[in-house]
């Protein structure tokens, strides 16, 4: 298995996440649509929490132990010949490059959002 393989499938656990995340952001600002300003300002916050959430994992994510990890339960049978310490790295730093990718994403994502909560502070002054 080559490592495009393994990021490919580092994103889709990732993904799977970040889209339950985000789906419990979403309905939060719905459910505040009365106040735009406030449900704004509560998923740019919320946002901006999952971005440091998704930085904390990175920075965890060599030491946490590769066969506790989801990416493990996709890939481990196809990696099984392999040294322990060698899939500490290969899955951990796996794990670690595409947090911080993941983490850019939603730092942008929350950028706009704070920019929009401007844009409606500022109007409504």
């Amino acid at each position: 298995m080559d490592i495009d393989a393994i990021h490919r499938h580092a994103d889709l656990s990732i993904c799977r996440g970040c889209g339950f995340g985000l789906l419990a952001i979403w309905t939060f600002m719905v459910g505040m649509m009365g106040e735009p300003a406030h449900a704004a300002r509560a998923g740019a916050i919320l946002v901006t929490l999952a971005v440091a959430i998704l930085l904390m994992k990175a920075n965890n994510a060599l030491r946490r132990p590769y066969n506790d990890t989801e990416l493990w339960i996709m890939i481990g049978p196809k990696l099984a010949d392999y040294p322990a310490e060698r899939l500490q790295k290969l899955i951990g730093g796996a794990l670690a490059e595409r947090y911080r990718w993941h983490a850019m994403v939603g730092a942008r994502v929350a950028a706009v959002m704070w920019l929009v909560v401007a844009a409606l502070w500022l109007t409504s002054l």
